[in-house]
């Protein structure tokens, strides 16, 4: 019966752990990427330095347009695009707060802010906003709800940012 090669050896469980800790090391040094416009990362450098990173928004945003071309919903995004359009309150059951944001991509969202859970968010057309949420497909474009934190703390909690001030 042969021996094992030192192939055979690095093969084996210490070579499994070896790649799993560099994997592991690798999506430590993505995370850093992720860092919202504005922010400072862990190395401090502030995102307005990198501006050909990455941000968690764009991460957003491209993960909308896959979802809505795909028809799938359920999908806990953070996108920043500029609102269009006020809309009238939803008032029917629990009151919702919406407006039609548009995306960099020019694709548009309804967002749906829930008032019972949430403090209304003082927007006017062409603000900007930093919304988390979830996304739910619509022929229309698709909606952003669940822009709150959860009380029951079963979901999720989401946001609106506006100018800086968070409303959830």
């Amino acid at each position: 019966m042969s021996s094992p090669t030192d192939s055979q050896h690095r093969s084996g469980p210490r070579g499994l752990v070896a790649i799993v800790l560099v994997l592991l090391g690798g999506l430590g040094y993505l995370g850093r990427d992720f860092v919202l416009p504005g922010e400072t990362s862990s190395s401090g450098t502030s995102t307005a330095d990198r501006s050909t990173r990455t941000t968690r928004a764009d991460e957003g945003e491209r993960a909308i347009l896959d979802a809505f071309a795909a028809k799938r919903s359920n999908l806990l995004v953070e996108v920043r695009g500029r609102v269009k359009r006020k809309l009238a309150d939803d008032t029917k059951g629990s009151p919702h707060q919406k407006w039609i944001l548009e995306l960099t991509s020019g694709h548009t969202v309804l967002v749906a802010h829930n008032l019972d859970l949430a403090p209304r968010v003082p927007i006017e057309a062409g603000d900007e906003l930093l919304v988390r949420g979830e996304y739910e497909y619509s022929r229309e474009g698709g909606v952003l709800h669940w822009t709150h934190d959860d009380p029951a703390r079963k979901h999720p909690g989401g946001w609106v940012e506006l100018r800086g001030k968070r409303y959830e």
